[in-house]
């Protein structure tokens, strides 16, 4: 069964513990914080309730294992790109929220670094940036006009 889940991606492959679901749940639970979903979203909002109320009685509920979803597909990664964001840019009247958004997603980023050092968490973070290539002359102009609009 954890092969099918290995085979997910790279990160999944790299994840020494098993990756053997849980047993479903077989009764009724009765818990303060119902997540559904193990992904990124579903996780944090657990770890930040506890930060809160670390009496809350939480339970994730995940139809596979945690980070099947999207959340692991990507192979784990985390970025500040928000695609679409541009168009928002362009917009006097949104310009000024798109800048907020952007500037919170850099330090989303950040937080999960310091989160992971913090908690001791070996999930190998790195913030290295971003790196974009192209590989012929529109492609180049493309980049060219994205970072000069970016400035």
């Amino acid at each position: 069964m954890t092969s099918k889940y290995r085979t997910l991606s790279f990160w999944h492959d790299s994840v020494p513990d098993s990756l053997g679901p849980r047993q479903p749940l077989e009764d009724d639970t009765e818990a303060d914080v119902a997540i559904v979903g193990g992904g990124y979203t579903g996780l944090w909002t657990a770890y930040y309730l506890k930060q809160i109320d670390a009496s809350l009685d939480i339970v994730i509920l995940e139809a596979e294992i945690a980070g099947f979803g999207a959340s692991g597909r990507n192979g784990g990664w985390c970025a500040a790109y928000l695609s679409g964001i541009e168009h928002w840019l362009d917009k006097p009247a949104q310009r000024d929220s798109a800048m907020r958004l952007q500037r919170l997603m850099f330090d989303t980023v950040k937080e999960v670094g310091r989160v992971s050092q913090r908690e001791s968490i070996d999930c190998h973070f790195e913030q290295s940036g971003t790196l974009e290539i192209a590989v012929n002359k529109s492609q180049v102009n493309r980049a060219r006009e994205e970072l000069e609009h970016r400035q």
